[in-house]
């Protein structure tokens, strides 16, 4: 889809080089989760072994049955193993939980189907879930897959997770585009806030100019916008979102007021089309495959 060479996005690009392609962030974290697993050998053995305790159980409704039994007399809770999906890495997190919870009488279970039916499965099953490697394994993914969105702000030394920021920050590269749009942004209450606090500081530090020139760099072709005018009009606009910020406020309600404006007519275009740029395209998961192929792409033109 936003292959750099023969993608969706690389050939929509060549027809419209103003198009932003951004590449949804559910799925570029889980394909992250995936490379990490990659990088460390038994991890794919971990996974392996989740996928054949599931499937181990869900194909026999006589062996969830004497799971439940050993469960009950245990008192633990009522479950059976869950499917860890491979293109779904993040469902991970629930295979994980839910073995955990279960692990005694998954090793109860196993150990009674060996012995009493010398089944061969459960034999195999049985050495590689009394591992302690596996059951390490088990609880360090539980404790990592729940604060995946955490780990930006922990530094956690462990191998695995030491894999999954590395593929994360290859999979979030920073945006020159989406980085300059940030100029737009009066919300001085952020820890990273940049605007400046007077028009002074504003004027002396040239503040935004860098940015709207990379803006104008992919905007000024296709929305047939004048950069002297643009440059005139940053001027104005940033002189009224110095002496009134809250008014202006976070990013989304700044680009929505600038775009409705009149008084800047090039710069109500930028904003009108960085609107649309999507964050996440989560959603499109729902679609199937007949679906996708059904649907009609139009062109959104900017008058």
């Amino acid at each position: 889809m936003v292959g750099r060479v023969n993608g969706v996005a690389t050939q929509l690009k060549g027809l419209s080089p103003m198009i932003v392609s951004c590449h949804c962030v559910a799925h570029r974290l889980a394909l992250a989760m995936s490379d990490a697993g990659k990088r460390i050998p038994y991890v794919k053995k971990f996974n392996d072994l989740l996928q054949m305790l599931y499937q181990y159980y869900d194909a026999s409704t006589i062996r969830t049955g004497g799971l439940r039994t050993i469960q009950e007399s245990l008192e633990d809770p009522v479950l059976k193993p869950k499917r860890a999906l491979t293109t779904r890495w993040l469902s991970h997190d629930h295979a994980c939980s839910t073995v955990r919870q279960i692990i005694t009488s998954v090793i109860i279970s196993l150990g009674r189907e060996a012995a009493e039916k010398d089944n061969p499965k459960a034999i195999g099953l049985l050495k590689l879930a009394s591992q302690w490697k596996f059951v390490a394994t088990l609880h360090m993914m539980c404790d990592i897959l729940p604060k995946l969105s955490e780990l930006s702000r922990f530094q956690v030394h462990d191998a695995f997770t030491k894999a999954v920021i590395y593929n994360i920050e290859e999979r979030f590269p920073q945006t020159d585009l989406m980085d300059c749009l940030k100029i737009f942004d009066c919300d001085i209450e952020r820890a990273d806030a940049t605007l400046p606090q007077s028009l002074r500081e504003t004027e002396e530090g040239n503040y935004g100019e860098a940015e709207l020139e990379v803006i104008l760099d992919h905007y000024e072709n296709g929305l047939g916008l004048s950069r002297e005018e643009a440059t005139v009009e940053w001027h104005s606009l940033r002189a009224n979102m110095v002496q009134h910020p809250g008014r202006y406020g976070k990013l989304p309600n700044a680009l929505n007021l600038v775009s409705k404006s009149e008084a800047y007519p090039n710069l109500s275009k930028v904003a009108a089309a960085a609107l649309i740029i999507p964050a996440s395209t989560a959603g499109m998961s729902a679609i199937s495959s007949n679906q996708r192929s059904t649907l009609i792409f139009k062109c959104i033109i900017i008058e």
